[in-house]
């Protein structure tokens, strides 16, 4: 599995480098042989490539839908802040986009390949992990505001 490093530059990752990333992690998977000059290889490469804005999009709309929803629940105080980035992570309603993710996979030559069950199900731990990890960023970095504005203050 790929595993990849976004750097926040003092804030959270906006939704589409989120997608960017968890896209690139699911495409992955397809592993493939850039020297096969044969047809079939050719047009799963361009299958791939033509997969990747599909996945983006909807990727980009969940991650924007969760830290949108993230957001409207951070605490306003310090304490409070402290208390939320403790809590275990319950994750919001990731069904749908998971779904909407298996479906498009459906669509395309390794269609076999992501009906397995298995298969399935790392794909939906990739989305659920980058979910969680999309959460717990933003309740740290709105913590680390609360933290940098009481220091100012004291």
């Amino acid at each position: 599995m790929q595993v990849g490093f976004m750097v926040t530059n003092g804030g959270p990752h906006p939704a589409d480098a989120w997608a960017d990333q968890t896209t690139e992690t699911i495409l992955a998977l397809l592993v493939d042989d850039p020297t096969n000059t044969s047809a079939a290889a050719a047009a799963a490469r361009q299958a791939k490539r033509d997969l990747r804005p599909k996945l983006f999009a909807i990727l980009n709309e969940h991650h924007g839908s969760v830290q949108e929803g993230e957001r409207k629940t951070l605490p306003r105080h310090l304490v409070a802040a402290r208390e939320h980035v403790a809590m275990k992570i319950e994750l919001p309603n990731v069904f749908d986009a998971e779904n909407k993710v298996l479906a498009v996979l459906a669509t395309t030559p390794w269609k076999v390949h992501f009906a397995k069950p298995d298969v399935q199900q790392v794909i939906c731990n990739i989305v659920r992990q980058h979910t969680a990890d999309v959460m717990h960023i933003e309740r740290r970095w709105h913590q680390d505001r609360l933290e940098a504005a009481a220091k100012k203050g004291a």
